[in-house]
């Protein structure tokens, strides 16, 4: 395993880590906008080998969660959302209705109504991306494009192109059950079970294997998907062993940034990759989804109660959804 070069976080990043930074020291956070003080105890939070790591239950029930790098949305039975996130780019700021699906992306997120309409919200710094008009069956948010799944298996994709909303030439031809976005690459399952690719190709991410897969999902820079026997297998960057997925039968899987993780046949949660995403051990329970993100994973158990784990800050911006 090659060593990862070290990165510097953004400011927006290290300015939100700062709470749970002297949270894990046994220190109180600053005050909130409505002037309460954010003490320790106001987040269920446990403290593992790596340093300012964390365990939140959250409130009530979920049927799905999708988290990425400083945000996250879940469901609630019903299709109602809630979303949480940098209050920089209004990532929290999710438009009213029912939802059957919300995919995070980079720093927008992108959510597919019960009518079948689209709608994003959020920013980087730039106009969100603006999603076409029609009715579609599922939407996935990538780092500066999206992609849509219509009614009749064809997929569409859209991006932010110096501040200006364009159609990206090429579309994916033939028919496809699901689509997934990461940095600079889309990947589609189509109906025959094979996985398609396009995009960047510096890691072997638009270079799936000669598989049958029931599902994929796609990362920041590498995708996995569950065969059609179960198995998981990934490809492109495997830098911190995020594309190395252990032997075993899953029902589904998760790719993040650079962590991956899996539920099993069984209901148990297993990750791999960098371990700075995920705890050596997955909190308790039997799971139905689970989502990898940027250094921190969410799930949903069977019961439909939601957690959440990992690092950064993720312990302060949850704060609204955490148990006490």
């Amino acid at each position: 395993m090659k060593r990862r070069q070290q990165r510097r976080l953004p400011i927006a990043i290290l300015i939100l880590a700062l709470p749970a930074l002297l949270f894990a020291c046994g220190g109180d956070a600053e005050e909130d906008s409505g002037g309460s003080s954010m003490a320790s105890s106001d987040v269920r939070a446990t403290i593992e080998a790596r340093p300012f790591s964390f365990e939140g239950e959250l409130k009530g029930e979920w049927e799905s969660i999708s988290v990425s790098l400083n945000q996250g949305c879940g469901l609630r039975p019903g299709g109602s959302p809630a979303c949480w996130g940098s209050e920089f780019s209004n990532l929290a700021d999710v438009p009213a209705g029912e939802y059957y699906s919300i995919s995070t992306g980079h720093s927008h997120s992108c959510g597919l109504r019960r009518d079948g309409t689209i709608v994003c919200w959020g920013s980087s710094g730039g106009p969100v991306t603006i999603p076409p008009v029609g009715e579609f069956v599922s939407v996935s948010a990538g780092w500066k494009h999206d992609c849509a799944l219509d009614m009749d298996g064809g997929l569409t994709c859209w991006q932010v192109d110096e501040g200006r909303d364009t159609r990206l030439a090429g579309e994916f031809a033939g028919e496809y059950t699901s689509v997934g976005v990461g940095w600079e690459f889309t990947c589609g399952l189509l109906v025959d079970g094979s996985a398609h690719c396009l995009g960047r190709r510096s890691g072997g991410q638009t270079e799936p294997p000669n598989e049958k897969f029931s599902s994929i999902s796609v990362g920041q820079d590498h995708s996995c998907g569950v065969t059609t026997q179960s198995e998981v297998v990934c490809w492109g960057d495997d830098e911190d062993g995020q594309a190395s997925p252990p032997q075993g039968e899953f029902a589904s899987v998760s790719a993040g940034h650079t962590h991956s993780c899996g539920i099993t046949t069984d209901g148990e949660i297993e990750c791999w990759g960098n371990r700075e995403g995920y705890r050596e051990n997955a909190p308790d329970g039997k799971f139905d989804f689970v989502s990898a993100g940027w250094r921190q994973t969410c799930g949903v158990r069977r019961d439909g109660s939601g957690v959440c784990w990992g690092e950064e800050a993720m312990s302060v911006l949850l704060r609204e959804w955490v148990e006490p």
